[in-house]
This record gives C-alpha cells, structure tokens and sequence, in this order.
C-alpha cells in the first residue's frame, strides 16, 4: 500500500453507523480525539496511525511527547519510514499538492491552508527532535524503560536481550534435572508428576509452559500473598478446588464409595430387579457384581445405565418385578434407587477429579518454580533478560509512582 493510500472505503462505520471516507478520517484523525480503530489486515490501518501521527504534530504535540508501538521491528520501520516519506513530500511539494495531502488527512481545505506553513516545517523539527519521537515494537520499548532505570527495576546495568530462549531453557532443564537427583523431595514430587502426566515428554511439556507463562505464576504467588511459599499456593488452589491436601493422602474417592453401606445397599435393590429381567439385564447385572467385587469403578453402572451414563430403560419383566416387591410405585422407586446410585458415582468422580487436579498441580508447582529458579539463575549468571522480563520489569516500573514520574 502506497503512502498515498488510505483507509479502505468499503464498510466503514462510526459507531456502528455507516459513514463516507471523509467523516470517518474527520473523527479517526482528530487528535484531540480518542479513538479504537478495528479493521481487518491489509486494510490501511498503518496509514491511519501515521496520519494520526502528523495530525498530532500539526496540533502541536512535541516529537518526543509522540509514542506509536507495534508488534514487529517490521511494522515498526515501516511507520517511521511512511512519517518521513510524507513529511518530505509536504516539506517539497508546492500548495496545491500540500492541500490536498492534508485534507485527506481529516482536515478542511480553510483549515490545511491555515497549517502549511507548520506542515513545511514539521520535516526539519522531526529530523532534529530530541529526544525523538518513539515509534518501536512493545519490547523495544518496555526495553528502553528498564534500561533508564536499571537500579529500581533491580536488574544488572548492561544486560543484554536474549531473543531466542531455547538454549537457555536447555541448560536450565539440566540444571533442575541435577537438582531433582539429589533433593529427595523434588525428585518425590517429579516421579509423582511424571506419573500422573503419564510419560516424560507431558511432563516436560507441562515445566516448559508454566516456565513460558512465569509471570503469571508470579502473580498468582503475589495474589495470594504466598512469596515464594509454594506451599501457600498449593493451599489456595485447593481452596479453590474444595479440597482438603490431606485427601491425597487418604484413599482414592471411587474406591471408597464400594465401603459405603448405603451405596451397597441401593446397589443390591436395582441388581436384584434386573435380575428378573431379560437375558441382556441378568447378563449385565453379572457385569456389575464382578466390577463390584474387583472394586471397578468403571463398571458397576452397568446393570442400570449406559455407557454414556444414561439410565436403562426397564424391560417389562424388570417392571413386573418392581411391581411385585414395591407395588404400584415400584417402577419409580427402582429409577429412584438408580438414579441415586448414578449420582453417587458421578460425584465420587468428580472428587476424585478434583484430588488428581491438586495432585498434578501440587506436584507442576514445586518442580515448575524450581525450573524457573534455575532458568532465572543462569540469565543471571549470563546478565540477560527475556522479553517476558522486560514486560514484568517495564510493568513493576510504571506501577510505581516514583519511577513512573
């Protein structure tokens, strides 16, 4: 897309309304204005932000008050390089041209008149700006706020920016690797973790993540005031869980449902009616005494409902059966009983679900902050900060008044 170019004309909206080109860049351009511009890629959008931006010098604004961040060093040259472009076509072109260049740009013809001699000489004010107006991708700039406080941010001076992290999370997978093999409770907690993530390669890719998302975990720590207590964060997702931490210990929830006197007692009423039942009932209420025995928790529902956990239909011989040893609310009182019965296993589920959640967690907890420890002590080492510091720096920096002034 040329400097020429600018927004798309098709579809434009202000506030959801239809609008022509010229009223939507007399709002969009406006800088005294605050506007959100959404627009599909390819549509113009940085030739919009580069307008606003001379619009804003035009007003008045000083180069070094000017602050434009994009995602890429890419898109972020090409602004800088469409801003000098424009300007020195306005520095060169003759009036008529230099009309037309800016009210394009949102302004009136009366109004870019009125301008030009400024517009003449925003080329040479740009070019000798200091400090200069900042156009830069995010952690360039989050980069240069750490840099301009060093001491406060806590950071080695003179740290370099580590792009590419792979190595770095090597030598810091190595590092806990060696750790885990000589403190007894890391390595407790990374065999039980390799065991519930069920092979090394889940589990590394569990570390790997939560090391990639540390400054969330940070605030989570932070959140619930644990520092680094991992313990304190462990007792926070459990209260969220409505877990006791104790109950990992004790035995797995399903299987205590087969020493519930209550359960077994329901039990035996639906199995004795389906019993009476077709070939298929009696064939599955054999199922299910055998599941009950070998304490399967998988199969003692399938006397009365499905594998999709839907209750049976009673064939008619179940029914005369309910009939005969309940009367006429038999049939009822056997869908009572199994639908009891199927939401005790679906709770007794469900708390188990939620123990393996904290145990898996529990266990990503303390070997997750032990890789991170030991990926922060080699960028230490090494003085490098990722981009995930930068961002985590530049934040702190800004959120205190003293060095955000």
């Amino acid at each position: 897309m040329s400097e020429a170019e600018p927004l798309a004309t098709t579809g434009l909206t202000r506030d959801a309304a239809p609008v022509s080109r010229e009223a939507f860049n007399r709002t969009a351009l406006d800088p005294a204005q605050s506007v959100v511009i959404e627009a599909a890629a390819g549509s113009g959008k940085t030739w919009l932000l580069v307008a606003r931006i001379l619009r804003a010098l035009l007003a008045g604004s000083d180069s070094s008050s000017v602050l434009a961040i994009t995602f890429t060093r890419k898109s972020a040259a090409e602004m800088r390089e469409r801003l000098v472009r424009v300007l020195e076509e306005l520095a060169a072109c003759d009036d008529a041209r230099a009309v037309a260049l800016l009210t394009e740009r949102g302004l009136t013809e009366s109004e870019a008149r009125a301008l030009l001699p400024r517009a003449r000489d925003l080329l040479e004010s740009e070019l000798t700006a200091s400090p200069p107006m900042t156009v830069d991708t995010f952690h360039g700039w989050f980069a240069r706020i750490v840099r301009s406080a060093p001491l406060a941010a806590g950071i080695p001076a003179g740290f370099a920016i580590a792009e590419k992290t792979g190595a770095l999370m090597h030598d810091a997978w190595r590092r806990f690797l060696n750790e885990a093999s000589s403190d007894e409770r890391l390595r407790a907690h990374y065999l039980e973790l390799l065991a519930r993530a069920e092979s090394a390669t889940t589990a590394r890719r569990l570390l790997d993540a939560m090391l990639k998302r540390r400054n969330d975990w940070k605030r989570f720590l932070a959140g619930h005031g644990a520092g680094n207590d991992i313990g304190v964060a462990v007792a926070a997702l459990a209260r969220e869980l409505g877990v006791d931490e104790r109950e990992l210990d004790g035995p797995d929830a399903r299987g205590a449902l087969f020493d519930d006197p209550a359960f077994a007692a329901h039990y035996e009423v639906v199995l004795d009616l389906f019993d009476c039942g077709t070939t298929t009932d009696r064939a599955n209420v054999a199922k299910g005494r055998a599941a009950l025995r070998a304490r399967d928790f998988d199969g003692v529902h399938l006397p009365f409902a499905t594998q999709n956990r839907d209750l049976r239909q009673q064939s008619n011989a179940v029914k005369a059966a309910a009939f005969m040893r309940h009367g006429v609310d038999g049939e009822r009182q056997l869908e009572a009983h199994a639908q009891q019965l199927l939401d005790a296993l679906d709770e007794a589920a469900g708390r188990q679900i939620e123990r393996d959640v904290l145990a898996i967690n529990r266990a990503a907890f303390h070997c997750g902050a032990a890789y991170i420890a030991a990926y922060e002590a080699i960028k230490l080492e090494q003085a490098l900060l990722d981009f995930d510091d930068l961002e985590w720096h530049a934040a702190a920096l800004m959120s205190d008044d003293t060095s955000a002034a």
